[in-house]
């Protein structure tokens, strides 16, 4: 008796290879380097303003209140401030090394191996923030771009899907942090008193007074407006001028809050990884941005990046959202 053999219906085979088409050309189109190469120069350059200085850790009570999280636990606590100095020290060096493509792999990977201690070390003290995480994995992201992908007139798929991960990365934090408000007490984390109490017991800036001073209907709004602005993040993923509108708002989510309650710098970083989302391509033969951060560092060591003609128009015409 022979067994007959069930074939899959053709419709359903032509379904997922559509879907397994478009998942191919999403992540790994190829392009020039070129929007790499700019978003890794806004990372790396919001790191080296942001968090590239050591913070006042090492007062006495600190090193008796020594809790570690993490790999921290696996690692010996630190002594004195002087060992900080010199892991920040290294981390500012690598991070100018990777801005200037010196090494640019070698300089990444040292930049996230000293960044761990820079920017998550202080969160072994009982207080634990989220702020670096974001700036953090898009720093992981770039070290595990292969080193010719930073050669100079690369063009592949290795220039597309980091850019892509980031971008997926960055919305699923904002709804995380949404879900997270949402789920505590749904949207009457909003439509409350919630954000009034927020600013009365932290009102230490000029905007925090202004802001007691309004209605409460209007505070109630602008935290309805944020809790729908993370739920709905992902739709930043849709097209460019999503993108961009979702940009806008998220930057002006951390500014207000900066001014409002003033101990929101980490989060500020966050910013820096929104250049995944622009076409920084199709603005560079245009005056708002006319020149390479390849170009910077090559002209640096004395080496001029060459791009083809056909890879410039290829720049042109492909678009990171």
């Amino acid at each position: 008796m022979v067994a007959s053999v069930i074939t899959p219906p053709a419709r359903s085979l032509s379904l997922n290879s559509n879907v397994l088409q478009k998942i191919k050309s999403y992540f790994f189109t190829e392009d020039v380097n070129f929007n790499l190469q700019f978003t890794k120069f806004v990372v790396c350059a919001t790191l080296l303003v942001f968090a590239g200085y050591p913070p006042k850790l090492f007062s006495t009570d600190l090193l008796t209140n020594f809790q570690p999280i993490g790999v921290f636990k696996f690692l010996p606590q630190l002594q004195s401030a002087e060992t900080f100095n010199w892991i920040s020290t290294f981390f500012r060096l690598f991070l100018l090394g990777a801005i200037l493509n010196f090494y640019t792999r070698t300089c990444l990977t040292g930049a996230a191996i000293f960044g761990v201690y820079n920017l998550i070390y202080k969160y072994n003290f009982g207080v634990i923030y989220h702020g670096n995480w974001l700036i953090c994995t898009a720093l992981l992201f770039l070290v595990a771009v292969p080193t010719r992908a930073w050669k100079p007139g690369y063009r592949g798929i290795h220039s597309t899907w980091p850019l892509r991960l980031l971008q997926i990365y960055t919305c699923m934090v904002y709804v995380s942090a949404g879900l997270q408000k949402f789920s505590r007490s749904g949207f009457s984390w909003a439509w409350s008193e919630n954000l009034a109490v927020r600013i009365y017991s932290n009102k230490l800036t000029p905007v925090a007074e202004f802001l007691m001073n309004m209605d409460p209907l209007v505070l109630r709004t602008v935290a309805l407006g944020v809790l729908v602005a993370e739920l709905t993040s992902f739709a930043a993923l849709i097209s460019k001028k999503w993108a961009y509108f979702y940009l806008v708002v998220w930057a002006f989510m951390h500014l207000g809050i900066q001014l409002t309650f003033s101990y929101h710098m980490d989060f500020l970083m966050n910013i820096g990884c929104f250049a995944a989302f622009i076409n920084w391509s199709r603005l560079r033969n245009t005056k708002y941005l006319s020149f390479s951060p390849l170009s910077i560092g090559k002209a640096v060591i004395g080496e001029a990046p060459q791009y083809s003609q056909e890879s410039a128009m290829s720049a042109k015409s492909q678009d990171p959202i």
